[in-house]
């Protein structure tokens, strides 16, 4: 009896485990990694240089973005920009939809909606788009194709497309990776395996303990919700909210550097690189004088900048002002601050501005962008761990008090 009351015991521990943690803890990882793999092809197609009509015979990676102009057959769509029109292959695609910005995006941004092509059933023309990925010629018209391992990027989006990759970087992940598509049906599976479970075991009364046992793990997916432990759920849900928010602001802070893909570190000097259009856009290190709108660049004899202007638009975006970082703060003019932007050199002076690239910025960033990001790492693995023990602390003090109480008005 006693070999039996093991192997039940190990039975039970094996489907709680598999069915509510391992299965959907596979899940989570897929959809992380799957998210991961989207804002990687943001990026890289922030480094393509635009479809353009003059290009008649090359065959390379592209973006474009453009409206919808018609949709040919069951897996073929034309977009157009008014003054060139691309067909893209959709046959397989994944469909990113991104709502328009509100003033609430920094803190709460809106989940993209995901969805296959096939269960796509209408588009209206005139339905702004991105597309991006490799482009062939077919007749001297453009045409996006997938191939194995180049996956295309198509984004629907509403609003303006300024900010898009910073609103395609912020709102690119899941709310709660637990919660995706395998977990209701391990979970129900799990729960009926045990409820099967209990009815086996209650049948011999020397089991009975396990049946109890067997019945309460099989109310874990409700466990979290029920008293005593309940309020530990809602602190669970904010610390994990507040490491999703960590995670998206060290994307959001890393993301101007990755026009800069040889280096490692945010540099004391100014350094220049261009744009996939070969529009120059610059990264430099100094102090923001807002009242003058001019950018103060210390140790100038030592970067051999002396004399040289800064010049900054009144409508320079602080990065802080719309998507907070760990030190949330307004910029002061003693603040180090980092400068991405677009730029024109007239003699002394360096003007600049928002780069015509609508996937490149005009920003300014309080702080080394670089230490941001790590800090921001950091404290999204440190809250990561401290939810995961408090939605533990409730799990198991639920499941203990139901196992006691079961045991008490069942005996």
């Amino acid at each position: 009896m006693r070999n039996t009351a093991i192997a039940y015991f190990i039975i039970i521990l094996l489907a709680a485990s598999v069915f509510f943690l391992l299965i959907p803890g596979i899940g989570a990882f897929l959809t992380r990694a799957r998210w991961r793999r989207f804002r990687k092809l943001v990026q890289e197609a922030s480094r393509y240089p635009f479809a353009r009509p003059e290009e008649r015979e090359n065959t390379g990676r592209y973006r474009f973005f453009g409206s919808l102009e018609a949709i040919q057959g069951e897996d073929r769509i034309w977009v157009t920009d008014g003054k060139l029109s691309v067909a893209v292959e959709m046959r397989d695609a994944m469909v990113h939809i991104l709502p328009e910005e509100t003033e609430e995006e920094g803190a709460k941004a809106a989940e993209f909606s995901v969805l296959p092509w096939n269960r796509i059933f209408s588009l209206p023309e005139g339905t702004a788009m991105l597309v991006a990925g490799e482009m062939h010629r077919e007749g001297g018209r453009g045409v996006f194709r997938p191939r194995p391992g180049a996956p295309l990027l198509v984004v629907i989006y509403e609003g303006d497309r300024k900010n898009i990759i910073r609103r395609a970087i912020w709102g690119g992940r899941q709310h709660n990776e637990y919660w995706n598509e395998f977990t209701i049906p391990s979970l129900i599976t799990g729960s009926f395996s045990l409820i099967v479970l209990t009815y086996l075991l209650l049948r011999n009364p020397d089991l009975r303990g396990l049946a109890l046992f067997a019945l309460t793990l099989s109310l874990s997916p409700v466990i979290p919700f029920i008293p005593p432990g309940f309020p530990l759920y809602f602190a669970f849900r904010t610390l994990w909210h507040r490491a999703r928010l960590m995670r998206a602001q060290r994307d959001v802070l890393r993301l101007p550097l990755h026009f800069f893909p040889k280096v490692d570190a945010t540099p004391e000097g100014p350094l220049a690189t261009l744009l996939p259009d070969m529009e120059p856009y610059l990264m430099v290190q100094g102090r923001y004088d807002a009242e003058n709108g001019r950018f103060l660049v210390g140790n100038r004899d030592r970067q051999g900048l002396a004399g040289t202007e800064f010049l900054l638009p009144a409508d320079v975006e602080r990065l802080d002002m719309s998507y907070p970082i760990p030190r949330r703060r307004q910029v002061r003019a003693e603040d180090v601050s980092f400068l991405f932007g677009a730029y024109v050199a007239e003699g002394n002076t360096v003007r600049i501005r928002a780069p015509e690239d609508p996937m490149a910025e005009l920003l300014l960033i309080p702080g080394d962008p670089s230490m941001l990001a790590d800090e921001c790492s950091r404290n999204a693995r440190a809250f990561e761990i401290l939810s995961g023990l408090i939605i533990g602390c409730n799990v198991a003090g639920n499941l203990l008090t139901l196992f006691l109480l079961l045991t008490r008005f069942t005996g």
